[in-house]
């Protein structure tokens, strides 16, 4: 299965601006299995960059 454009794009993006737009979706309401899926990236790697976003 190949990725998204979008989601080539945001693992493209540097940490911090992949961490930023994770906050935006968290904040906007989606869940953390939501935002793994969509991602690619485990619940607790999400899980621990909301954490750091909040640090």
């Amino acid at each position: 299965m190949t990725a998204s454009r979008e989601l080539h794009y945001f693992l493209l993006l540097p940490r911090a601006q992949q961490i930023e737009a994770i906050r935006r979706l968290h904040a906007s309401g989606m869940s953390d299995y939501s935002i793994a899926t969509a991602t690619r990236l485990s619940v607790e790697m999400i899980r621990r960059l909301l954490a750091e976003a909040t640090a």
